[in-house]
Formats: C-alpha cells, sequence, structure tokens
C-alpha cells in the first residue's frame, strides 16, 4: 500500500533540477508530479544483491525534513557520488540512490548502516534496478 503526500508542479519539479544542477530522469519526475513521494507498507523488494528490502518511504519536496530530497541530499553531500539523490529508505536504515551519471545511472541500495553482511567501507551501494520505473513496478505488485 502507498499513501502518496500529494502532488507537485512540473515547475516544481524544473526549480529542484535548477538548485541541485541536474536532471532527473523522465519517470521520476512524472512520480514526483503525480505523488510527491510517500509512505509505502509491506513493501518488500527482492533484489539479487543485497537481499531482502523493506522499502518504507519514498522522497519528495516536502516541509518535514525526514521526507524531504533536500534534507537528505544535503545530510549526505560529499557521500554521494555527483548527479545522485537519496530517494528513499528501508526499514533497516539503509536509503535508496538515484543516480544519473550516464556510466553508472540507475537506482542503488545505499547501505551506509552495514545492515548486511556484504557491506564494508569498500563496498555498500549496490545497483538494484536500472530505472526507477523498473523499482516503482517491483514497489507496487
Amino acid at each position: 500500500m502507498f499513501t502518496p503526500n500529494g502532488r507537485i508542479s512540473e515547475e516544481n519539479v524544473v526549480d529542484f533540477e535548477r538548485e541541485i544542477q541536474f536532471c532527473v530522469p523522465e519517470d521520476y519526475k512524472k512520480f514526483l508530479v503525480d505523488t510527491n513521494g510517500g509512505v509505502l507498507q509491506n513493501a518488500m523488494i527482492s533484489p539479487r544483491r543485497p537481499g531482502q528490502l523493506l522499502i518504507d518511504c519514498l522522497f519528495g519536496l516536502c516541509e518535514q525534513s525526514e521526507f524531504d530530497l533536500r534534507f537528505w541530499l544535503n545530510e549526505f553531500t560529499g557521500d554521494l557520488p555527483e548527479k545522485s539523490l537519496i530517494i528513499g529508505s528501508d526499514a533497516g536504515g539503509g536509503f535508496l540512490l538515484l543516480c544519473t551519471e550516464e556510466d553508472s545511472a540507475g537506482i542503488y541500495y545505499y547501505d551506509h548502516s552495514y545492515l548486511f553482511s556484504t557491506s564494508a567501507d569498500e563496498e555498500n551501494t549496490y545497483l538494484i534496478y536500472p530505472s526507477f520505473a523498473e523499482l516503482h513496478s517491483a514497489l507496487i505488485k
């Protein structure tokens, strides 16, 4: 089950892109305009690596900092690859990372709290879907 935060305008997203100095993929932009992120219940996904993930939130452009894309981008400035955003979280304290760099574009699981035994300083970010649309499809099954 998904409870959206509500709609925002495409202009809000374009202003955000200007602020972060890169464009987000069209599938993600449409999701933001239509829902502005939201809260998930029982949204289990099973990527090959790192393992099952219980996704609890997809962030948007919100007043509440814990649900806001800007907050998480500022919180992890310097830790994230360029042209990437933390777009959601899981119940274990990890994050969903949207990367737009051409060679590494996709949705990653960022295990910054080392929930999985395979995570270490050298490797704690796992490609889980090649696009936001594929993540979204897996979440709404």
